[in-house]
């Protein structure tokens, strides 16, 4: 067993090219803000995703004069990197995701966005997706919004036959508000939790439509969403306090 430690620390710790993490042209990012306020959802556990929100917000940032509202599927707390919440072990507490957390708080603090963070006030779980969903529809009813979490919260439509307590958040967002699901053409890698004690890297899924493009949009209908974008590939993003406490080991291991 202690044989397979070093193995599950590189693993944890292995590199992802600069490529993964340059953002998009910026006409490639102002098709998405075009839309207006959105809804991002994407497949937990990737580079990608939360490095497309970044550059997103980036832009955002040059483009617009007056503040906006960046909201997150994280709890407050996860403002501080040594948080319990960055002690889980699903993609949601991806070290990509801290580094989106990292970039966006010096924003909030310089006056240029409004962070909301979506987990922590519902009065219950059961009641996260609707009352998730009303909030962003109040947010974007006075100002831009750029909201993002898991693919199933932001769909627009629900899927057939769930119960009333199951139905997505983006069902309750409202009308000014547009659902763009993020896609991978190439397909890749994403962290994934198939149970509670089961989580690693997993195979993504590429996209079946032979006329999609990275870093462009298109019909999002089948999927229950106004928008697709598609990045180029995904590759796996592990939990933040495991991928630091591995880079730690490493560097230890160095000196």
């Amino acid at each position: 067993m202690l044989s397979t430690i070093p193995l599950f620390f590189s693993l944890l710790a292995a590199p992802v090219s600069s490529a993964a993490t340059t953002c998009p042209s910026d006409t490639s990012l102002d098709s998405i803000l075009d839309l207006g306020s959105v809804y991002l959802g994407e497949l937990h556990g990737t580079v990608q995703s939360p490095a497309l929100i970044r550059c997103l917000v980036k832009r955002a940032t040059q483009r617009y004069s007056s503040p906006f509202t960046v909201s997150l599927e994280l709890p407050d707390s996860s403002r501080n990197g040594q948080a319990t919440f960055w002690t889980g072990t699903d993609g949601r507490s991806s070290e990509s995701m801290w580094r989106l957390v990292q970039f966006l708080l010096p924003l909030e603090a310089e006056g240029k966005i409004h962070l909301h963070f979506q987990y922590g006030s519902a009065p219950s779980v059961a009641d996260f997706e609707q009352h998730t969903g009303e909030a962003l529809r109040d947010i974007a009813s006075h100002e831009r919004l750029i909201a993002y979490g898991g693919n199933f919260h932001a769909m627009r439509d629900a899927p057939q036959g769930l119960p009333q307590k199951m139905v997505p958040a983006g069902t309750f967002a409202g009308p000014a508000i547009k659902h763009v699901l993020i896609g991978s053409i190439a397909g890749g890698s994403a962290w994934v939790c198939t149970s509670e004690r089961s989580c690693g890297p997993s195979d993504a899924p590429a996209s079946k439509n032979p006329d999609a493009k990275a870093w462009t949009l298109k019909d999002g209908n089948s999927f229950g969403y106004d928008r697709v974008y598609f990045v180029d590939q995904y590759n796996y993003s592990p939990p933040h306090l495991a991928a630091a406490a591995a880079t730690k080991s490493d560097i230890d291991s160095k000196q």
